[in-house]
């Protein structure tokens, strides 16, 4: 897979987890009911934290995820968004966006400000969010 351009990075929202701290872990969380669990690498992933808070129903029912978890040998990384936002999807993607590192791709949809498709880098190192995209990078649908 090509790298991803400098430009097209902006438009990433991310954080990279360390998914080999025991501090990470954390109790079971729901499952979203509709999730598909993917694999790759070495990785498990799925979507956790059923909420309603966005009436959206684009996938057919008005359960959207309110996180997801990133499983590595045994280690579980549970990523949880705030009140403002869910993910509007059936899956978390596992890829490499170039450099070798996985990252997990879900579609992010804001409660006020549309949707946005965000990459969570998956490495060794404390948690940290990526810089936030300029305002006129940001695409959103209706």
């Amino acid at each position: 897979m090509a790298p991803v351009s400098t430009t097209r990075r902006t438009l990433l929202a991310g954080f990279t987890a360390a998914l080999a701290s025991p501090a990470l872990a954390q109790p079971a969380a729901p499952r979203l009911p509709d999730t598909e669990t993917t694999r790759a690498g070495g990785l498990t992933a799925w979507l956790i934290d059923p909420t309603t808070r966005y009436a959206h129903g684009v996938l057919g029912d008005a359960i959207e995820a309110g996180g997801f978890v990133v499983e590595r040998g045994g280690r579980s990384l549970h990523h949880r968004l705030g009140p403002d936002a869910v993910f509007e999807d059936r899956r978390v993607r596992l890829v490499d966006l170039g450099g070798g590192s996985p990252a997990a791709l879900v579609v992010k949809s804001y409660l006020r400000r549309g949707a946005a498709l965000a990459a969570y880098a998956i490495g060794a190192e404390p948690s940290r969010r990526s810089p936030r995209a300029r305002r006129s990078a940001r695409r959103t649908a209706g």
